[in-house]
């Protein structure tokens, strides 16, 4: 079973993508701070890391670089998952080694599902 890492800070949004993920079979782990993410993909090393620009302790960006420059995770591709849909916050995220940038009001659960399982083969 593949394992998904959701870094999010939005009960609402973790309930909704872990319940969509894990119907469709995956392992799921949630965090809601970016300090926790980067120890949560040390040790759990999951296939893939949904990560979200705003959390309450960092911004995703910020994590992104810290998990691109760890050779422990560095390999682990991240997907940005976030409100933030700016043409240079996207830009930031995919330049910044996010292998795609997912803004959450237009990707809906069976979207978001059918990108893991292609990512993820």
């Amino acid at each position: 079973m593949k394992k998904i890492l959701i870094v999010e800070d939005s009960p609402t949004v973790v309930a909704m993508m872990a319940n969509v993920l894990r119907g469709g079979g995956f392992e799921v782990k949630t965090v809601e701070k970016g300090s926790d993410g980067q120890a949560q993909a040390k040790s759990w090393k999951p296939d893939l890391i949904l990560l979200d620009v705003m959390l309450p302790d960092t911004n995703g960006f910020d994590l992104l670089a810290q998990l691109k420059s760890d050779d422990e995770v560095k390999n682990i591709p991240v997907v940005m998952l976030t409100a933030r849909d700016a043409k240079e916050d996207v830009d930031k995220g995919l330049e910044g080694g996010a292998m795609d940038y997912l803004v959450k009001h237009s990707t809906m659960p069976k979207l978001l599902l059918e990108k893991v399982k292609k990512w993820l083969g």
